[in-house]
Order: structure tokens, then sequence, then C-alpha cells
């Protein structure tokens, strides 16, 4: 039952019998059915005035779902996103869940609205105005300054062939581009050159960039 909390009180008060007795003008639900229903909350600005409490005490329990960005970051890599997208929500993982709701016609910053703006990026759509369209003006005006450090990074081909001697950043920004640009270069047979930098990286860089290895290509957990 999706959207719950925006059916008007009439409509949810016509689940109760649904939910309780599992039956509809007597006609019985098989046993193996279970019913979830889901809804975003009052805040959201979604257009939720509530849940009747008869409706809500029928379910067992309520749960509140909260975004985590490590599980965005695995969606992002099995949906193609962009590796500077990627990279970004490294940087600033609070920003998926921090912006506050309004209900003027313009976007914010969210789980799905940053899927968005990755499909633009991957067309090529990169300014600063149209991004803002998807996820809002404030962390459009950061992921555009993002990509300007993924662009200026240090040649990728350059530290896949000589790990040992290529430059390391030194901001955090950079380090997250240049793990999110290895990652996405990254093969069974340049895994070699690509751990041997990484254990260069200050060890949180480090881990990170293995974390993401093996969420890219997991096959690479299996090399020497």
């Amino acid at each position: 039952l999706d959207d719950i909390g925006q059916a008007p009180a009439v409509v949810q008060a016509a689940l109760m019998q649904l939910l309780l007795a599992r039956q509809i003008n007597g006609v019985k639900i098989d046993d193996k059915v279970i019913f979830v229903a889901a809804t975003n909350r009052r805040e959201d600005k979604a257009g939720v005035t509530g849940v009747l409490s008869p409706v809500k005490s029928r379910f067992a329990a309520i749960l509140e779902l909260n975004v985590d960005p490590e599980i965005w970051i695995e969606w992002a890599f099995e949906n193609d996103m962009p590796a500077a997208l990627i990279g970004f929500v490294h940087f600033r993982p609070s920003l998926l869940s921090e912006a506050e709701t309004t209900n003027d016609i313009v976007n914010h910053p969210c789980p799905r609205t940053f899927a968005f703006a990755g499909k633009l990026m991957n067309l090529g759509i990169t300014s600063q105005e149209v991004l803002a369209g998807a996820v809002g003006e404030g962390c459009a005006t950061e992921l555009v300054g993002f990509m300007k450090v993924y662009k200026e990074l240090p040649n990728i081909n350059h530290i896949l062939l000589k790990p040992e001697e290529a430059p390391i950043p030194q901001n955090p920004a950079s380090l997250y581009a240049v793990v999110s640009a290895l990652v996405e270069k990254a093969t069974e047979e340049n895994s070699k050159n690509i751990f041997t930098y990484g254990d260069r990286l200050p060890i949180d860089f480090n881990i990170l960039l293995v974390r993401d290895l093996i969420r890219k290509c997991s096959k690479i957990q299996n090399t020497k």
C-alpha cells in the first residue's frame, strides 16, 4: 500500500477491514499475503496529512527508513552512475539527507535527485544551472566545484603506469576524486598498480579505494 499517508481519511478507513479481518465483503485474503505500507512523513511536504490511529495499530510494527550513503554508493556502481558523482557523495555524504524540503518549485538533494543528476552527467550535461534543477542551487554549486577538481587531477594513466612515483593529492576533495577516477579505470590487469598507488595514500583513502574497487569489480578480490 504505497503512499498510504496521502490517502484521504475515508480511503484509509476502507483499509481497516482488509488489514485486520483480512477480507473484503466476505472474500478472504490468502494467508500467504503480507501487507506492507509506505508513506512519507508530514514534514517531507509530500501531501501527507497523517495516518489514522486505527490503521496504524493494525500493522505489527512501524519502522523509519534512513538514508545510508554507503548503500546509495553501492546502488550507484550497479547503475552506472558517473565516477565524479560517486566521488562527490563520498566527499559530502550528508547532502543525501540534510536538505530541508519546501513547497517552492525548486529541487533539493536526496537519493532520487542525485540519481537524476547522474543521468544528466552521463549525457554530458554538467552546467550548474541544469544540475541545480536536479539537486538544488547549493548542492549543484558544490558538485560543479568538485567536478573541476576531478578534471584537474594528476594524469590517471600516469598513475596506472608509474604508481610508485605519481603525485599524491593533498586536499580531501582531490583525494576523493582520485580514488573515484582510479576505480573508474580499474581492471583485473591494472589492479596491482592501483593497489601500489593506494598503499601510498592516507590509510582512510586506501581503505575507501579497496572498498570501491570491490564494489565495481568483485573479481579484484581474487588477484594477488
